[in-house]
């Protein structure tokens, strides 16, 4: 499997310490999943990564952190249980589709008003008003 921007399982598997990987297949589908995703909202990534607006390896940073965690938690359990021992996790952590925090999809946006350095447009309004 391969998707546009050419990353891979092994870009990022250098960062795994969630134990073996199930199965015998390496995870290329979820990375593959998560590139689609993230060029489904934001069709220019391809574009800005090629010319160098955006960073691939800032693209790979945010690629493993959702490929992670549908590996660490493929059935999407939100609860766990072992006689008086139980164990829960957020259930948007918990799910075992591909997300990408809010947070990330600023690292991904050029040229966001949100991040510091870049440029953006402001609108005035001319003009003094008092409340009557």
């Amino acid at each position: 499997m391969s998707n546009k921007l050419g990353i891979t399982w092994n870009d990022m598997k250098d960062r795994w310490n969630g134990g073996p990987l199930l199965g015998d297949d390496e995870p290329e589908g979820d990375v593959d999943a998560a590139v689609r995703f993230l060029l489904r909202k934001l069709p220019l990534l391809e574009q800005w990564v090629t010319q160098g607006v955006v960073d691939r390896a800032d693209v790979i940073d945010v690629v493993f952190p959702a490929v992670a965690r549908v590996l660490r938690n493929p059935e999407g359990y939100e609860r766990e249980s072992d006689g008086s021992y139980s164990y829960g996790m957020s259930s948007l952590s918990a799910s075992a589709n591909v997300w990408i925090p809010d947070s990330d999809w600023q690292t991904l946006i050029p040229y966001s008003p949100l991040r510091p350095g870049t440029t953006g447009r402001i609108g005035i309004t001319r003009g003094w008003g008092w409340p009557a």
